[in-house]
Formats: structure tokens, C-alpha cells, sequence
């Protein structure tokens, strides 16, 4: 076996990498993407699953569609396997229909 060269030591006098200093914006987004990783975490997989696909009509929506979207969302937990299949289906149906407003 043989042994690599040691790794040579950079000047003192040049700098390793210029980085903008962080800004307030993404300060914001980096705290929201760790909130998002903790409830995630705490999922199991068919939760998340569930999560990614209601989320993914999320953007979709106009804002009156937003606003229902969040009421079915608050009921989504008690509600039994065929009837979280409806709520999927009526927001894919919101989700196109503010598709078509814009």
C-alpha cells in the first residue's frame, strides 16, 4: 500500500471562496425549509406522501381557492381513506379551475 502526497497548504494571503454575506431573505426561506424538515420528519411515509401531492396543487390555487383549500386541509386528519380521496380529487378540480382564471 502506498501513501498519498500530503495535501499542500495554501497561501496565506489569497482567500478561499468569496461569499455573498446572507441576507434577511434567506435567512427566512432556510427557517421555513428546517420547519418543513421537522414536520416531516415526524410523518410517516403514506403521510408524506399524502403531504407532497396536496401540496403540489397548492400553487395552483388563486386565493379564494387558497382559502378553501386551508378548511379542507384542517379536516383532512379525521377524515376516513375514501373521503380524503374526495378532498384529493376537489382540490385537483379547484386547482384547474384557477388554473383556467389566469
Amino acid at each position: 500500500m502506498f501513501e498519498l502526497p500530503p495535501v499542500p497548504s495554501a497561501p496565506a494571503s489569497r482567500k478561499r471562496f468569496d461569499s455573498e454575506p446572507p441576507t434577511r431573505q434567506k435567512n427566512v426561506t432556510a427557517s421555513v425549509y428546517q420547519s418543513l424538515i421537522s414536520v416531516f420528519d415526524a410523518m410517516t411515509p403514506a403521510q408524506r406522501m399524502e403531504f407532497i401531492d396536496m401540496a403540489a396543487h397548492y400553487g395552483l390555487l388563486d386565493a379564494n381557492a387558497r382559502r378553501d383549500f386551508v378548511a379542507l386541509v384542517a379536516l383532512y386528519p379525521q377524515l376516513w381513506a375514501a373521503d380524503r380521496t374526495q378532498v384529493h380529487e376537489l382540490v385537483e378540480r379547484l386547482a384547474a379551475k384557477s388554473t383556467k382564471k389566469r
